[in-house]
Formats: C-alpha cells, structure tokens, sequence
C-alpha cells in the first residue's frame, strides 16, 4: 500500500508510512553489516597473507645449525641417551668449543657463541598440522640451514667389535663414520663436533685446533680452505697461515698481501701488515698500511673498550713511522687508568702497582713497555728511566724500551750492552732478528764509544732496503765525518721513505752542526711538513732559526716543540737562549730553570751554566 501510493505520487501516510521507513532501516542495517563482514574478512585475509608472508622470509633466511635426533640402540636410549640426549650432548660440546676459541682473525680476542644459532629438533606427534610443523616445512624447503643427521650403533663383529660407532651426516658433506674401541660415548659425540666445526666455521675450527695445539691440523684445514673456500674464508685462511710463517718473512708477507686482496677491510691484517713492513724495514710500505688501518672500523663484534684500544693502537702504528709518539703514551695510561694522561703520572702508578686487566686489550705488563718506549721518544727520559729501573729484565716488549731509553739518554755504553746480549738471542733463536727492530741502533752505540771500525762494520751488514738502517749507517758515517757517505745515506733513506720525516731531521741537525744553515732549514721544514706531530722537526727548525739570526721565528718554533714534548730540556735549553735574544729576560730564565729540572747531557749542562752563570751539576 505504502509502495503504490510512493508511485503514485501521493506520500503515505499512517500505519503504512511507518511501514515503509522500518523496512528503509532495515535494508540500511544489513547493508553495513554486510560491508563490516567484507571488511573484516579483507583484514584476516591480510594477516594470514602478511603472518605466511613473514613465515616464508623468515624462513629463506634462516641459516642456523639444525641438530635432528640422533638413532641410538635401544640399550642406550633406556640408558637415558636418547637419540634427542644425544643431538644435546653434541650441541652442548660444540658451544663448549666455541668458548674455547680465541680468534685472531676478527682482529681481536673475541670468543664465539656456537649456540646462538643452534636448534635440536624436536619432533611433534598428533595428527593435526601446528604452526610450529608448517615453520619447519617451510625452513626445510627455503632454508640455507645446516642439517647435522646420525646414528649411533654398537659393532658386534668383525675387529672393531665392542666398539660404538657414530655416522655423523652433515648438508653438504659426505658422510663421517667415527669409532670409540673404548664405548665411550662422549668421547664419540665431542669427535662428532669436531666434524661440524669443520664443516659450519673451518676458520675458527683451525683456530681451536691451533690452541689445542694440533698446529699440523689446523694448517691443513686452511690451506684446504684457501684454495676451496669463498672469498671471505679464502682471506681469513691466508691470514691463518700467515701466523704459522717467520715473523717479516717475504712468505708471511705474500700471505698477507693475498688475504688484503680478498678482504681489503679486515683491519687484522692490515695491522699485521703494517707490523711486518715496519719489521722489515720497509717504512713507506708500512706508512701506507698503517695510514690505511687508521682509516678502518674496529673488528665487529668489538666492546666500546676493545673499538678504543684498536683504534689506539693504529694510531701507534702510524705514529711511530710519523713521530706522534702520543698515542704510544696514551696505551700506558689506558693500562693504568691514569688521567690526565702525562708522563709524570704514568710513572706514580707503574711505581704504584700493577695496571688494570680487561679482556681483549694487550696486558698491561706489554703495555706498559710500550709506553714506557713512546715516553723516550717524547723526551720524558727522567720518567723512563726511572720505570726502567724497576723493570730491569731485558726481554720481550721490555727490550724496546731499554734500547729506546738508553739511546734517548745518550747512555751508548748500556745501549752497545743491550745491543749485544740480543744479537746473542737472534743467533740462539731466542729473538727474531729483524732489521727494522730497535736493536738496529747498536752500531750507532760502538760509533759513539769510539769503536768506529766495529760499528761501520756492524751498520754496513744491514739490508739495503731498510729504511731505518740507512739512517742508522749515515749516523755512523757523520761520527766519522766522512759528512758525504752520510749524506748519501741520508738521501737514500729519504728516497727510500719519502713521505715520514724522520730522517729529514736526522740529516738537517747533521748539516746544522756543520753549519750549513741553510740547508738544515730546508730539511727541517720538509721534516714538519712531513710530521706535524714531530716535536723533533720543530725543535731542530727552530735551532738552525736562530743560527740563522732568526730569534722570534726559533722561538715560535720552540712554542710549538714544547707543545708536544713538554720533558725536553734541550728544548728549553735552546729556548731560553732565543727568549734571551729578543731581550726577554725573565722569561729566558723560566725556561732555564725548567731545563735544569730535566735531563740534559754533560755537555748542554755546560751550556746552561754558561747561560745561567752558575756552574754545571
């Protein structure tokens, strides 16, 4: 009625108006419900899309160890080693083995969890199909996982009988059968992985045989490894074998030069690198790896403290080649807990007690030599020396800072005598005698004691290719003053190295005690152009300024030798004497009288007294 009268076009009115608005509600309501239905299905179906979805990438990215359960005799598994105990067992011992490995090739004492990625599996019984069933199909189609399968069984005849058997099977590798004549089944399962080391880390499972001390098994699994492996396992196997080769040795390095090929980044063996070079003497080659190393990310995996002691410790590397012995100090410090760090609180806390151990950091008993070194090289020779005296075994890290302070202190007969009981040790094997290494001084030792013939003897023995022992042999040549060898020297050694300064200084002193101004000014500056951390350049720049006539400019250059090895009483010496030119008088004597509180030869000591009019101690 109410519809006949709509289309009629007369509007309804009464019971059927009322009609025809309840059925409008009603067509309206099961409109939305059917839309919140729609809705809601689209939603589901998403999820499920979305949860299948995340299932599926989950599952192509998995890469973990599976172990599935073992078959076990019956005897055993009423024993309680069933075949589930077993595939524990065997996760447990390979976790175990990860503990134990100390790796070299992270580039620092970093330990591996074996675990983290390691699952027994474990099987589901019921006929419904659980989530967990549909992860692990999923995993079984589009994973890259390792799957670890075996059984256990007791030999009943033949010669192996009454021993227990192992078939351990591994993706990707041919079956394994390992047999225990004694029964005993741990002994088995730690056998077993070994095999799955081998197979899921080979370079960390030679570094575990390594410190096992099974040397011929490890070398064998890298070698097999740096000719099978992928590129990153073919460089840490070089790196690998690197270690069982001579320190410096032309194999080591060709091994390191093949693992910096393959993996260019691993800060390991540009260190290495970098070591060795200098071991050899080849100190631009060593300048172009440590610059390289400064520039690289600690090892990943490394704590806040180890970042911080690697990158310490490329700045050693490189600051040694360039004369920024700071971050040498620093290590010291860094053993000691000492802050600020100078030298003269390094010395209260070595005198004090031990340093403070942190895993993965050099010991402080290596660090503190090490420190102790850059403390000479920086002039803080008082400091050194008395740290010295309390350490006087000559051996390891130790031996560097005794030569390094006996030569800095001018003490030539103890460096000729520390010179000699090592070259004793490099013919007993007891000390590899490198030609870079810091008893490359000792002929520079018998030079000054007057033994002329021995120490160019001595100096002429050394490689022609090293670097520091040019330097060396042109400083035994100006002790003769046969002042064109040492110039040809010199010159060689810049060749040689042409982009660190230290020979650059050694030859402008040499031509400034022959009074050859001029010339020792343009080798200084290309020494401070070359290391401008190198308190040594400045100082010696500042020297042939005043000879010069030049008293403001050696004094700015004093300022700034003096803002970098701040021990230094030739420095202040010298100083004082500029400051003196320029009419500041009071100022002169403020630098005197530091002078005299620090080391100073015979000699500069007799210069002081003249300056000061009081007579030398």
């Amino acid at each position: 009625m109410a519809m006949e009268a709509e289309a009629a076009g007369a509007p309804p009115v009464g019971v059927a108006a009322r009609v025809l608005e309840a059925q409008e509600q009603l067509i309206r309501a099961d409109l939305r419900q059917r839309r919140g239905l729609f809705a809601a299905f689209v939603l589901a179906a998403v999820v499920v899309l979305g949860g299948a979805a995340a299932m599926i990438w989950s599952a192509s990215r998995a890469n973990g160890l599976v172990i599935d359960p073992f078959v076990v005799p019956a005897d055993l598994a009423q024993a309680g080693a069933t075949g589930e105990a077993v595939a524990n067992r065997l996760k447990d011992r390979f976790a175990a083995m990860g503990e134990e490995t100390v790796s070299a090739a992270a580039g620092a004492t970093l330990r591996e969890d074996l675990a983290a990625d390691v699952q027994v599996k474990v099987e589901f019984a019921g006929a419904a199909v659980s989530l967990d069933e549909v992860d692990r199909l999923l995993r079984g189609w589009l994973s890259h996982e390792t799957h670890v399968r075996g059984e256990v069984q007791r030999v009943t005849s033949g010669p192996e009988q009454g021993a227990l058997a192992l078939s351990v099977r591994i993706t990707g590798r041919p079956g394994e059968r390992l047999v225990q004549a004694d029964g005993n089944l741990d002994a088995l399962v730690a056998r077993a992985a070994e095999q799955v080391y081998a197979a899921r880390s080979p370079v960390r499972f030679a570094e575990w045989l390594e410190g096992k001390g099974r040397f011929d098994e490890a070398r064998q699994v890298l070698t097999v490894l740096s000719m099978r492996g992928t590129r990153s396992e073919r460089a840490l196997a070089y790196f690998g074998l690197a270690k069982f080769e001579k320190l410096s040795s032309d194999a080591r390095l060709s091994m390191l030069r093949a693992a910096n090929w393959l993996d260019p980044d691993n800060l390991a063996v540009v260190d290495d690198l970098a070591f060795d070079e200098f071991g050899m003497g080849h100190v631009e080659a060593a300048f172009h790896w440590a610059r390289r190393g400064v520039w690289l990310d600690a090892p990943p995996g490394s704590t806040p403290q180890g970042a911080r002691f690697s990158r310490l410790s490329q700045e050693i590397n490189l600051g040694r080649l360039t004369g920024d012995y700071r971050p040498g100090v620093e290590l010291a410090c860094l053993a000691y807990d000492v802050t600020p760090c100078v030298e003269g609180a390094v010395l209260v806390a070595a005198l004090l007690g031990p340093g403070v151990s942190r895993p993965g950091d050099l010991a402080p008993a290596n660090r503190l030599p090490y420190g102790v070194t850059f403390m000479a090289l920086r002039h803080a020779t008082a400091e050194a020396r008395q740290i010295i005296a309390v350490h006087p075994e000559i051996r390891g890290y130790w031996i560097s800072a005794h030569i390094t302070t006996a030569r800095m202190s001018g003490d030539w007969a103890e460096l000729a005598r520390i010179g000699a009981l090592y070259r004793e040790a490099v013919a007993e094997g007891k000390a590899p005698g490198l030609p870079g290494s810091a008893n490359l001084w000792e002929p520079l030792a018998w030079a000054k004691l007057g033994r002329l013939d021995e120490a160019e003897a001595l100096a002429a023995s050394k490689p022609r290719d090293c670097q520091p022992c040019m330097r060396v042999h042109a400083l035994v040549a100006a002790e003769r003053r046969d002042w064109a060898a040492a110039d040809r020297l010199w010159a060689e050694a810049v060749r040689l190295s042409p982009s660190t300064p230290l020979a650059l200084e050694e030859w402008a002193r040499s031509l400034l005690a022959r009074g050859q101004t001029d010339a020792a000014i343009a080798k200084a500056e290309a020494s401070v152009r070359n290391g401008p951390k190198y308190g040594d350049a400045y100082e010696v720049l500042g020297e042939a300024l005043a000879a010069k006539g030049d008293a403001k400019g050696a004094s700015a250059r004093f300022a700034q030798a003096a803002a970098i090895t701040p021990r230094w009483g030739r420095l202040h010496l010298k100083w004082g004497e500029a400051l003196a030119k320029l009419g500041k008088a009071d100022e002169a004597r403020a630098k005197w009288r530091a002078a005299a509180m620090m080391d100073l030869t015979y000699a500069e000591r007799a210069e002081l007294a003249a300056a000061t009019g009081k007579r030398p101690s």
